[in-house]
């Protein structure tokens, strides 16, 4: 990839080459060639060693270098930056002579001593281009003392010990040619790869690693026969330091032949991948047993918050512990807060049952319809015959001809609700002048659906299908029914959930009963309305318009005063988290089958609410194209290389 330094270099190379060619093109001798520059990155490439950098870096750099010296190359502000006459310029610059672009800068006509002068640092070069600077030995010239790797290159323990392994096998090998018998070492030429022997030094070289850079104090101390300091973390541990100069756990035995444990600091990489290797090793799984391995071997202090770490990091246990974080609780809609219209203005529909009706001497299936309120929780229930299209329509036809035109309608996507929303979309198209465009359809009507596997953004309607459902299987039992005996049981179940108190009221309350959706369709919680008494004097007409009005005002400021603000508040989901992004890669959750098979998809869009929460989001999955809420959707912890 030609970064913008990549293409400053290319700039440089053309000016070398140029100044080649002039120089060989010409007879008369040319003493000394000025390279001018306005990259100070390239500037301290071209005076550092050019090997340490990356090939494209290198060999431009040997090149340059081929033809000129550095002294050759000198800092050039950008203000005086001829060159850039041909790139940065704003509008259409006037082809003349005496622009700069043909006279070149102004203080190449005075004197050498009044050139600009501008210094730079030769280690400002971008350390992007380095090349990856693996092994490097030191400490007090002793060859088996360290042999410092990176650990934070290594993304596990074998890889580092087998490395660490390879470049003591190395260093043994380029020493057996310095010296030829020197202690320890014969025999290397043998043997052409790593032994058993190479392996115990790698192992506590990296332990020695470990420890001086994060004990460095108390390895100094304990070297030159002092005690560790009180105020080491490592005082009352009694630590000492064997053969190998291996920092270990004291103890009361005096066994020459004892094996205490190793001391290894709990915030060091190299104890992280010691203890992910015993994860690994125990399949991801079983942590107490790792904890136990571990403690065999070494000493951690607080061992089981790094082994906790270590599993929080690991990349297999996120994958497999992945699930959904579902969004802070989204605003309520305007159909659930509408305040002050009629019951049924903004409604839900949803089909429970079926139901086993006795017809002659066959048994037939019934479905009841329900349709809620979702401004004041009122329900109507139709009765289906069967779960077609045409029988759905003719459900809200019914419940549109009882209750009026709904201004929206709320439902899943199940197959039948999808069906009606095409059947209406056609009528309306095609405005034919028949019954259905004039009961079932209106320009202010609404359908609206919710995502699919999403039942919590349909909890308004659902919980009262439950409710319905217990009350009809409480009064019709097992046996088999017939249609009027169903008709007849929907209504005492329709009437009995309408009685239900929407808030809670206590018992020694007095002044009033309590709210019911009842109040909104009767006046009253039961079924017998208020008196009110009738002429056909107008006063009296218009004054009992006004306490109609003056009493439904009444339900609605309770409505307000109690139940608003029982809905208003969050019962779950209180913290705002990261929102879903296009391209993200997730499982998609089914709770029908184990986890092992839900489906992996990359996020192709989403849907934001009005708070920035992203509430459902498009799938690409093998299989196809879905729409999921985000509590479906465990987004995994990978990057997606497929550009969305």
């Amino acid at each position: 990839m030609l970064t913008i330094p990549r293409l400053e270099l290319q700039a440089a190379i053309l000016g070398a080459r140029l100044a080649k060619s002039i120089i060989e093109a010409h007879s008369v001798s040319i003493k000394q060639c000025y390279f001018w520059t306005d990259s100070r990155t390239v500037l301290s490439w071209i005076n550092s060693d050019h090997r340490r950098y990356q090939q494209f870096v290198s060999y431009r750099i040997s090149e340059i270098l081929e033809t000129t010296e550095p002294f050759n190359w000198h800092s050039i502000s950008t203000y005086d930056n001829v060159a850039d006459e041909a790139t940065k310029w704003k509008k259409v610059p006037e082809v003349s002579v005496k622009t700069r672009w043909f006279n070149g800068p102004p203080f190449l006509k005075l004197e050498k001593k009044f050139w600009p002068v501008e210094s730079f640092s030769p280690g400002a070069a971008t350390t992007v281009e380095l090349r990856g600077q693996y092994v490097g030995t030191h400490h007090e010239g002793r060859f088996n003392e360290f042999i410092a790797l990176d650990p934070n290159r290594y993304s596990s323990w074998r890889r580092l010990l087998t490395m660490t392994a390879a470049v003591v096998y190395s260093a043994k090998i380029w020493l057996s040619r310095v010296r030829p018998h020197p202690e320890g070492i014969d025999g290397v030429s043998s043997y052409r790869t790593p032994r058993t022997e190479d392996f115990k030094l790698a192992e506590i070289m990296l332990w020695r690693q470990a420890q001086f850079d994060t004990y460095k104090e108390e390895i100094y101390s304990l070297k030159h026969g002092k005690y560790v300091e009180r105020s080491s973390s490592l005082y009352k541990l009694s630590p000492y330091l064997d053969g190998n100069n291996i920092m270990r756990l004291g103890s009361r035995l005096t066994s020459k032949d004892r094996n205490d444990l190793v001391i290894l600091p709990k915030s060091h990489r190299i104890t992280h991948l010691i203890v992910a290797d015993f994860h690994t090793k125990y399949h991801h799984r079983n942590l107490e047993t790792v904890v136990n391995d571990v403690r065999q071997r070494y000493w951690v202090p607080r061992l089981r918050v790094v082994v906790n770490e270590v599993q929080k990091q690991c990349q297999r246990c996120k994958l497999n512990k992945a699930k959904p974080k579902p969004p802070i609780m989204g605003q309520l809609p305007s159909a659930r807060v509408s305040a002050f219209c009629r019951p049924f203005t903004y409604v839900s529909v949803d089909y429970f049952g079926p139901f086993l009706l006795s017809i002659r001497r066959s048994s037939e299936k019934r479905y009841g319809v329900l349709f809620t309120c979702l401004t004041t929780r009122v329900i109507h229930i139709e009765i289906a015959h069967t779960l077609s299209t045409d029988s759905c329509i003719l459900a809200i036809r019914n419940f549109i001809a009882r209750r009026g035109n709904p201004i929206e309608i709320w439902s899943d996507n199940g197959t039948n609700f999808k069906g009606s929303d095409k059947e209406l979309r056609t009528v309306i198209a095609l405005m034919d002048n028949n019954e259905i465009v004039k009961e079932f359809t209106s320009p202010n009507m609404r359908w609206r659906f919710i995502p699919p596997s999403a039942p919590h953004m349909g909890g308004v309607w659902e919980r009262l299908v439950r409710s319905v459902k217990d009350v009809l299987y409480y009064t019709l039992g097992s046996r088999q029914t017939n249609d009027e005996l169903l008709r007849a049981a929907s209504m005492e179940a329709e009437m009995t959930v309408n009685s239900r108190p929407l808030a809670y009221m206590p018992i020694s309350h007095y002044a009033d009963e309590a709210l019911t959706p009842n109040h909104f369709l009767l006046g009253n919680s039961i079924s017998s309305k208020p008196l009110s008494e009738l002429s056909n004097d107008g006063p009296l007409l218009r004054r009992g318009c006004l306490a109609s009005q003056q009493l439904a005002n009444t339900f609605w400021k309770r409505w307000l005063r109690q139940y608003l603000p029982i809905i208003t508040r969050r019962s779950k989901w209180f913290e705002k988290v990261k929102p879903i992004e296009t391209g993200d890669v997730l499982l998609i959750v089914d709770p029908n089958h184990p986890r092992n098979c839900w489906p992996k998809g990359r996020v192709v869009s989403v849907c934001k609410s009005a708070d920035g929460q992203v509430r459902s989001a498009t799938v690409k999955s093998i299989t196809g194209l879905y729409e999921r809420p985000a509590t479906k959707l465990a987004v995994l912890d990978v990057e997606s290389l497929v550009e969305p």
